[in-house]
């Protein structure tokens, strides 16, 4: 995450190379893995269709990778009608087996994780913002099966419920919230981050403060989808 070139790279560079061999193979379907991150801003409030503004956070590299291949699809679109394009665009994705990885990707190997195997978390931060969707790995490997051998086409948000608010979270885990500020969340991620002691940084915090909730509709109705 501190070298956001190579980040870039991978992200769309690597997504550039795969549409441009789909195309070349003449496949005639392309199932890509997009997310909620892709949105821009949305509210907290009530769940989004897949409508809303692909246009990600600008203050997210992450999202703005998501929206700048979502773009690119969409130029692929145009001029390819034949090619079948499906977005599959998921909340946070968690099962058992990742544990581990999950805790490093997000919280680094300094957290101390140890503590969920008891089922606890003493303090969790809050903030009105803070309100997230998840979604188990296998209903979406299931969503993305029946993307593959059917013939949907165009975007599809995957949520479970229920909502992941601070105060979920803490009943949950046996704790209590602690009310944070966001321009405390995006300090203390920033300076943690450059300090290299985990490796979220400060576009991670922008992207959970403000992308919407999503509704999974279409999903269920089109692909006959259900988490």
């Amino acid at each position: 995450s501190h070298d956001q070139r190579v980040l870039h790279r991978t992200n769309v560079g690597g997504s550039r190379a795969v549409i441009d061999a789909v195309v070349r193979a003449k496949v005639p379907a392309l199932v890509y893995a997009s997310s909620v991150g892709v949105y821009a801003a949305g509210p907290k409030n009530h769940p989004v269709s897949e409508r809303w503004p692909a246009t990600g956070v600008p203050a997210s590299s992450y999202s703005r990778d998501k929206a700048e291949v979502e773009a690119m699809l969409d130029e692929v679109e145009r001029e390819h009608p034949d090619l079948r394009v499906v977005r599959m665009r998921p909340g946070l994705n968690f099962q058992r087996d990742a544990a581990t990885e999950i805790s490093r990707y997000f919280l680094g190997p300094f957290a101390p994780v140890r503590l969920l195997r008891y089922g606890r978390i003493p303090l969790v931060p809050a903030n009105r913002r803070l309100r997230m969707q998840a979604v188990h790995t296998d209903d979406v490997a299931e969503a993305y099966a029946r993307a593959v051998l059917g013939d949907a086409r165009g975007a599809f948000n995957l949520a479970a419920d229920p909502v992941l608010t601070p105060e979920l979270v803490a009943r949950h885990f046996h704790g209590w919230t602690v009310p944070v500020g966001a321009p405390l969340l995006r300090m203390a991620a920033r300076l943690t981050w450059y300090a290299r002691l985990q490796p979220v940084d400060a576009g991670w915090v922008e992207l959970a403060l403000n992308v919407p909730l999503m509704s999974s509709e279409r999903a269920e109705a089109e692909l006959g989808w259900g988490a």
